[in-house]
């Protein structure tokens, strides 16, 4: 930990007092570091004549060896990248450490709190564009910026916090899929390549420049091939119906006479062509009509000549029984001497 002192002088007093003020901060030798960003109380002094707390604002670099990271706090940071060389003179160790710089305070505080929860503050910061994409559009119109406030493992939640104007503040919960799902984004564009020789202030602002710019490159790809694709189509037109013309210094030297005549010839074509087709239409139609007509006249031949056979089995089964019934009819008489004279010989026997 590296401090210096400074004189502050109270807002609301007036008065100076002496000050120490840490503007470098190593987490593995102090873990009280972590909590006094997070709690803010690192950069408040408390007034020793009114007791007021006096935020102080001034550069703080923010080490963390386990993470490999490092954070340079510049208020009324102007620009998103800074040079390492200044720093690394200082700090020849950090050499192949993540490096962050943040302008404000908040920013700060959300660094620390992503790398105490192991995340990905690239990752944090797609996630937060998902999320900006889901409020309605009263919200977004509305909206100022949105910082990583928690992450609960156990859960499987990550929570933010959004304010919108009039110091009015939104909580969002999302899953650890949608931290997933971003993490897949990140990877995909190669957005996790870090240049050493920066420190990079990746915020809102960051994701979403990339966001646009990867938008408005796919959509000029697009409108880029849609001339392409067209200028083709049209060139398979022309080729396919170009007509015979000679060309000179790019104008057709057709006649109206000759126009007019190739559309005659195309209309005549067309007509021969329609009543040919009617023609052939209606040949099939009488084709299948008298296919038809000889299906229909065979299958009643066939039916009659089976009517014709059952009637004649018929009446030769009715001769047959007429036959029966007479030959039945003569022997009766014979058959009733036959007992008469049978009757009178017992008779005569019994006398």
């Amino acid at each position: 930990m590296i401090a210096i002192k400074k004189q502050i002088v109270c807002p609301l007093c007036k008065e100076t007092s002496q000050e120490n003020i840490v503007i470098t901060a190593d987490k593995s030798k102090d873990e009280r570091v972590t909590a006094g960003i997070i709690d803010a109380s690192l950069f408040y002094s408390k007034c020793k004549y009114c007791d007021m707390e006096i935020n102080l604002v001034y550069p703080f670099l923010y080490i963390d060896p386990k993470n490999k990271a490092v954070i340079y706090y510049l208020p009324n940071l102007k620009s998103d990248k800074l040079l390492f060389k200044k720093t690394y003179k200082s700090f020849p160790q950090l050499k192949g450490y993540k490096k962050r710089i943040v302008g404000t305070h908040e920013e700060l505080r959300e660094k620390v709190m992503i790398l105490e929860s192991n995340l990905d503050d690239k990752v944090i910061e797609r996630l937060k564009y998902s999320i900006y994409k889901r409020l309605s559009k009263e919200q977004r119109d509305k909206f100022k910026n949105m910082y990583f406030c928690m992450s609960d493992i156990d859960r499987k939640r990550i929570s933010f916090i959004i304010t919108l104007e009039n110091n009015k503040t939104v909580y969002y919960t999302v899953s650890l899929l949608a931290y997933t799902k971003s993490e897949i984004y990140i990877d995909k564009y190669r957005l996790s390549k870090e240049d050493p020789k920066y420190f990079t202030r990746i915020n809102f602002d960051w994701i979403k420049n990339i966001v646009n710019e990867k938008r408005d490159k796919l959509k000029a790809e697009q409108d880029k091939k849609e001339p392409d694709i067209k200028s083709k189509e049209n060139a398979a037109s022309k080729t396919q119906a170009a007509p015979i013309k000679k060309k000179h210094s790019g104008k057709t030297l057709l006649t109206k006479d000759q126009l007019l005549y190739m559309q005659q010839t195309r209309k005549h074509i067309f007509d021969f062509d329609q009543e040919l087709q009617k023609k052939l239409s209606d040949e099939d139609l009488q084709e299948q009509i008298g296919e038809q007509e000889k299906q229909d006249i065979s299958s009643t031949d066939k039916a009659k000549s089976e009517q014709v056979k059952v009637q004649e089995e018929e009446s030769k089964k009715i001769e047959e029984s007429k036959a029966l019934s007479e030959e039945q009819t003569k022997q009766a008489p014979a058959e009733e001497v036959k007992t008469k004279e049978a009757v009178e010989k017992t008779e005569d026997k019994q006398k």
